[in-house]
């Protein structure tokens, strides 16, 4: 039984599909006596429930897609890591007389180490418990916004617990590898140094280890040669697969997953990378506060106290340079996928116009009234798709391509019965003679590779396994520089050439221009006095597109980078009451404590944003210049926007969130 929607899929669309509903047939009796035919069906069970053949070898996964996202989960693990990490150290130093205590009643180093591990477990455990809650709830109640931001209608939320539980036990392992070298410090010191809280403090030259200094050689090097043999194993230049837009992550590189080594290498060269970076921070930030002289007083304060104490900031100064680099492989992948997407773009009809097609129960005069009440009309060009007199489905109709062989199947299908009106629209401009040459029998031809020598060759082709051709000649007047619209012919042939030749037509659409563009509430007002016999759309150009993925990353990055220099901030003030108590007793003015916070925010999150500005750097570029399917791009202007907001967002919060008065810590009666 085919309801409505299949009439006018059928006369829109020469290559229609139907929605079908059947009683009295077993699905595989019905499956092999339509397969006999050439008929191809899908059902509903097949879509919910896929079988196990058909799962295996569907959705499989780009590699290149892994190495992408592979890279920017692990630069968040670490920032986990490196942010808890910095919480430990400081809980640990504030609960040092406590496990001095444990030590001084028996208690060895093997049980301190054991306490501060099982704190880090524990937490870790309670936090994964919150993610998970927190995160479920955050797609339960932001799909509306989601939906509406990505141009994309979710599905039921499908929820799956081994994967769930996957990302809870990331928690969990990374709140213990966050208290692991807590737990060897504390271990380390001695019972009395516990006990009176007391602790070694080396202001001399932190030195880097020598495998921090290979890894920081070993890394880059990794990248760049992989992005160079991944480069010239595509022999300079990759092929462009399928549409893109700013919207899919997934279309960034779409080379064949033979090529998955190479994005394998640069992942593992940019963790090399990454691990000596880590391990430099604490000589940077040595050498940095040795340099502080030169600097204002607050940010002199702020950068020796930095160096002072290089347990909490060198991890949250690491932590904000693997975020930031994440962010910054985002904002090279954005921008490249977005000038491909520009590029390759093909639009419907020409820019600023609209394209109408009506089914079996409305007239196309009714619907253009419809649509001009609504918005207004200024020019409109009719037309109506032609198809082979056969009313077998192995019958096409079309226009030959220019030096296309004799037997070889390259037609273009897209030839309408059309109005001189219809060409000036797809054209842009007034076309002389297309009138008198649609009134003679001849054709327009609004397509390059169509017309030769002053003609154009329109084909029949029928037969099932071995096509046959019947061919018609005639005269064309081509159209040069006409772009490749999706939604309008590429022949235009009078209605008395088609009756002439016997060709069926299918369906009623226009291409029109309206008085102006509508927005999304004009639209959907006139769509819904069409109905469901009429399909109505605009033309806007390209219009890029933030993917969810896309989307999640960049809110990610903005959040970590924040949280990273926030914590950094308050756990250095927590550590720096006694310091700031001491500078109010010598007169120091209120609002110093909040610009000591500012200045320490500056100095966590500039040293962290341009050690990520590298980082991330190489690995954008060494993907871009690795796979030849997306063009080279930096995009300065947003990195310089990275580079500088980040800073300054933590300065601003932490201004506003510390307090300026401070209680003296001790005082004497």
């Amino acid at each position: 039984q085919f309801g409505g929607l299949a009439s006018f899929l059928a006369g829109a669309y020469t290559d229609p599909k139907w929605l079908v509903t059947f009683a009295g047939h077993h699905v595989e009796d019905l499956h092999a006596a339509l397969a006999a035919h050439g008929i191809i069906y899908e059902t509903r069970q097949q879509w919910e429930f896929p079988p196990p053949e058909l799962g295996a070898t569907a959705g499989r996964i780009n590699s290149q897609v892994v190495a992408v996202l592979g890279s920017i989960v692990l630069f968040g693990i670490a920032e986990i890591v490196l942010l808890a990490g910095t919480a430990f150290a400081v809980g640990t130093r504030r609960q040092v007389q406590q496990l001095g205590l444990l030590r001084a009643v028996g208690g060895d180093e093997t049980e301190v180490r054991r306490v501060v591990l099982a704190q880090g477990l524990l937490l870790g455990a309670v936090g994964a418990v919150l993610g998970v809650v927190l995160g479920v709830a955050t797609v339960f109640f932001s799909r509306p916004v989601l939906e509406q931001v990505s141009d994309t209608a979710f599905g039921r939320l499908d929820g799956r617990p081994a994967q769930i539980l996957a990302v809870a036990l990331v928690g969990v392992v990374a709140g213990l590898l966050a208290a692991v070298v807590p737990a060897r410090t504390s271990a380390r010191m001695s019972v009395l140094d516990m006990l009176r809280s007391r602790f070694q403090v080396d202001a001399g030259v932190v030195r880097v280890p020598a495998w921090a200094w290979g890894a920081l050689i070993v890394g880059p090097i990794v990248v760049v040669l992989s992005a160079y043999g991944w480069h010239h194993a595509l022999g300079g230049g990759g092929a462009a697969g399928g549409s893109a837009s700013i919207g899919d992550l997934a279309r960034v590189f779409t080379s064949s997953s033979s090529d998955g080594r190479w994005t394998v290498a640069i992942s593992l060269g940019a963790a090399i990378a990454l691990a000596g970076i880590l391990r430099s921070c604490p000589a940077l930030l040595t050498r940095l506060g040795r340099l502080a002289h030169r600097f204002p007083l607050s940010l002199r304060l702020a950068t020796r106290d930095a160096a002072r104490h290089r347990h909490r900031t060198a991890p949250a100064a690491a932590a904000v340079a693997t975020v930031v680099a994440g962010a910054v492989l985002v904002l090279f992948v954005a921008s490249s996928t977005d000038i491909r997407g520009r590029e390759t773009y093909q639009p419907t009809t020409p820019v600023g116009t609209g394209w109408l097609t009506t089914g079996p129960r409305m007239s196309m005069d009714q619907a253009l009234a419809l649509v001009r009440k609504q918005i207004g009309i200024r020019t409109v060009g009719t037309y109506t798709n032609l198809t082979a007199p056969s009313n077998s489905q192995f019958s096409r109709l079309g226009a030959r391509f220019v030096g296309c062989p004799p037997q070889a199947d390259c037609l273009d299908e897209s030839v309408a019965i059309g109005t001189p009106a219809l060409v000036d629209i797809v054209a842009g401009r007034h076309v002389p003679g297309a009138a008198q040459v649609l009134a003679s029998g001849g054709a327009v031809v609004l397509s390059s590779g169509l017309a030769h020598a002053g003609h154009v060759q329109i084909d029949r082709a029928y037969g099932r396994h071995h096509l046959h051709y019947a061919s018609t000649s005639l005269a064309a007047l081509d159209v040069a520089h006409v772009p490749a619209y999706a939604e309008t012919p590429h022949v235009v042939v009078s209605a008395q050439t088609a009756a002439a030749q016997g060709w069926r037509t299918l369906g009623n659409s226009a291409i029109l221009v309206p008085a102006h563009l509508p927005n999304d509430a004009e639209f959907q007002r006139v769509q819904a006095s069409l109905g469901q016999e009429a399909a109505l759309g605009f033309e806007h150009g390209y219009q890029g597109r933030l993917g969810l993925v896309l989307l999640a990353l960049i809110g990610a990055a903005a959040i970590a980078t924040l949280a990273g220099t926030s914590i950094a901030v308050a756990l250095a003030m927590a550590e720096s009451r006694a310091d700031m108590a001491t500078l109010a007793a010598v007169g120091a003015s209120p609002s110093r404590r909040r610009v000591h916070a500012m200045a320490q925010a500056f100095t966590v999150g500039g040293l962290g944003s341009v050690l990520g500005l590298g980082l991330g750097s190489l690995v954008g570029i060494a993907l871009l210049q690795g796979s030849t399917s997306y063009p080279f791009t930096v995009p300065f202007r947003w990195l310089a926007l990275l580079i500088v907001s980040a800073p300054v967002l933590s300065v601003l919060v932490a201004g506003a969130v510390t307090r300026g008065r401070v209680d003296l810590t001790r005082r004497i009666a």
